[in-house]
């Protein structure tokens, strides 16, 4: 688990890039790393001076560097692009050979819930929301590794039974009707952004995403082309819920 804090090509040639780094939980986190340096060096013919440092260290590490007037040359080149509204991606976990091969085989375990559509715990410095288009665009469409009929099925009636709401998940008769109309060629999404409008300004990160044609909860639609319409049908769901469907009818969907 590696947090980046100066990882990207720097914009103009230099004999050495400074970067720092969290040091990771394995050695083989470790290991990857210094081979992506290598290979890096390599490719530029720059110089990297990597420093690695424990997690609780890193923030002291980065303030006594931006005092003593040696930042790390790239993130802060990255950060004030396009107005000071870009992004650096810092994957914490499950990225340490830097691609998604441990994602992928963890999604392809049948136990596996792919239900993780977090738009709520810590939104002021992670980013969830986008899971589910992430999964139909880059899993599904993109590399094929699943059909788009597996992973609706396991962004909607899996996560359902596992949580217990019996009402929900699938479209059949005596359900709650909470649709998503999608036009799936055109379903992407924009970079994260930052907006302040949370109690006391509390700020959030929020991303827009593309190709939702409609958003239907409990059959009114609330969003339309990603425009809210102002409806509000949802309701605060406690505890479990047993099925709505009629026994014949829920023999047939099975």
């Amino acid at each position: 688990a590696a947090l980046i804090i100066a990882a990207a090509a720097p914009a103009v040639a230099q004999e050495t890039l400074n970067v720092f780094w969290v040091k990771g939980f394995y050695k083989s986190e470790d290991d990857a790393l210094f081979e992506a340096v290598r290979k890096f060096e390599q490719k530029t013919g720059t110089k990297v001076a990597l420093s690695q440092y424990a997690v609780q260290d890193m923030i002291p590490k980065t303030v006594a560097a931006l005092d003593s007037g040696t930042p790390p040359d790239v993130a802060y080149d990255v950060l004030i692009e396009d107005g000071g509204r870009n992004f650096i991606y810092a994957p914490l976990v499950n990225y340490f050979n830097f691609d998604l091969s441990a994602s992928e085989a963890m999604l392809a375990n049948t136990n596996s819930i792919m239900g993780l559509g977090d738009g709520g715990a810590h939104v002021g410095f992670i980013l969830d929301a986008g899971y589910p288009t992430w999964m139909l665009t880059h899993w599904g469409r993109d590399k094929q590794r699943w059909s788009v009929e597996e992973i609706i099925r396991r962004l909607t009636s899996d996560p359902a039974s596992a949580a217990g709401l019996g009402d929900r998940g699938i479209l059949a008769v005596g359900m709650k009707a909470d649709i998503n109309v999608i036009d799936y060629d055109r379903v992407d999404f924009d970079r994260p952004y930052v907006t302040f409008d949370l109690p006391a300004g509390g700020r959030r990160l929020l991303q827009r995403a593309s190709g939702y044609e409609a958003t239907i909860v409990s059959g009114a639609v609330t969003y339309r082309r990603g425009d809210a319409t102002g409806h509000l049908p949802g309701a605060l769901v406690r505890g479990q819920r047993g099925s709505t469907v009629p026994a014949r009818a829920a023999a047939s969907v099975g």
